[in-house]
């Protein structure tokens, strides 16, 4: 069943619903508390600005990557080399 949030934090466990979608919850908030309760659920958010109500979805497929296991073949790291990225974790978190 779909959940309907309001100002109370809180969601389901996703595993414990019946239907074949990945969406979970509408309408709520993006509060840090309950984004970072969401995420520590696996759920996430489907929002755009111009968009209303918030969808939240629990994909069913999730990957992990181990640095540490990661083979970068030559190809790949010439192109980083000239296509620079750089990868951040709580900065801004307040914006």
């Amino acid at each position: 069943m779909l959940q309907i949030l309001n100002h109370t934090l809180g969601f389901q466990q996703p595993r414990t619903l019946n239907d074949q979608t990945s969406v979970v919850a509408i309408r709520g908030d993006l509060h840090p508390k309950r984004l970072l309760l969401a995420y520590s659920m696996g759920i996430f958010p489907w929002y755009n600005e111009d968009q209303s109500p918030i969808v939240w979805q629990s994909p069913e497929n999730r990957m992990v990557l181990f640095p540490d296991q990661i083979y970068v073949n030559r190809t790949l790291k010439k192109w980083m080399k000239k296509h620079p990225f750089e990868i951040k974790y709580n900065t801004n978190f307040r914006g």
